[in-house]
Formats: structure tokens, sequence, C-alpha cells
């Protein structure tokens, strides 16, 4: 008895899993794999170097943060094939600015924190080239420009509060 109805039931499961040529649906050929929809070209926009304010505070051989700008600059191509590998060279070169002291006025908290704003926005964007990929990843690269522009603007007016200061104390 045990037997017979165990040949039911499996013969039942079977017949349920078949699959009906009927009632596959199919998809119809203008659909298109959402992953495979490319961005536009990207667009990012990234601050022009601050070559004159580099030189007024005689920073103008400061190599590791024109390094730094050329891996920026090379990662406004967005190639989605070897982004991976642009992140890591930006991410080792941010790592050297950040473990050194920053040169001349540089040294504050305000722009340490900048640059340790963009060092967790380019460790989220590494995270997002392992996983969701393109949507996730595009946003983020967006934000890490975001920041860097920030970091970079932050440098620039650090020095106009600076002559502000002075200025209000000699009077």
């Amino acid at each position: 008895m045990k037997d017979t109805l165990y040949y039911i039931l499996f013969i039942s499961l079977f017949l349920s899993c078949k699959n009906d040529p009927a009632s596959i649906n199919e998809v119809s050929s203008d659909q298109t794999d959402p992953s495979l929809v490319s961005f536009p070209k990207a667009k990012f926009n990234l601050i022009t170097y601050p070559k004159a304010y580099l030189e007024e505070e005689g920073l103008e051989d400061w190599e590791d943060f024109e390094k730094l700008y050329e891996s920026m600059d090379l990662l406004t191509e967005f190639n989605f094939d070897d982004i991976n590998v642009d992140l890591m060279a930006l991410s080792s070169r941010l790592k050297k600015i950040i473990k050194k002291d920053l040169p001349g006025s540089l040294e504050t908290p305000q722009i340490r924190s900048r640059l340790k704003v963009v060092q967790m926005q380019l460790e989220k964007s590494k995270y997002f080239t392992q996983h969701y990929r393109k949507d996730s990843l595009y946003i983020s690269v967006e934000l890490l420009y975001k920041h860097y522009n920030s970091f970079i603007l932050r440098m620039l007016s650090l020095k106009s509060e600076a002559k502000v200061i002075m200025s209000e104390t000699n009077k």
C-alpha cells in the first residue's frame, strides 16, 4: 500500500513539474535586458587643477596631489570593463596622501576630514564594482567626484578664510 501511494505521489509530482509548451510565457523581442542598457557617456564634473593656488602656497611640487588629480581625471572616462583597476590605483594614491602629513597650511582637520570622506566614497565605489555593478556604481562614482570637488573647494576656501581672519585681527 505504501509503495503504490509513493508511486502515485511521485507521478503526480512529475506531471505537475512537466513543462507544458502552451504555458510557457514568451518574451517579445522588443524588450531588452536592463543589465545590458548602457549609461550615456559619463560626464563627471572635475574642478580644474588648482595650479595657481598650489603655486601661491609653494606646493607646485606636491607630486602626490598631482597624481591623485590625474587618476581622478582618468576615471572620467568611466569604462566599466577596467574601472576596478582605476579605482584601485586611485585608492593607493589617496592612501599615500592620507598617511603623510599634508604640506603647508593644508594640515588642518577640515582638509583631513574631506580626504577621508573621499576615501570612504572611493571604498564604496570599489565595493560596487564587485556587487550591483552598473546602476549603483555609476551613482557612487558621481558621489566620489562630488566629494573630491568639495575637497578641492575646501582647500581653496581655507586660504580665503585665513585672509579674512588675518585682516580682522589687523584692524
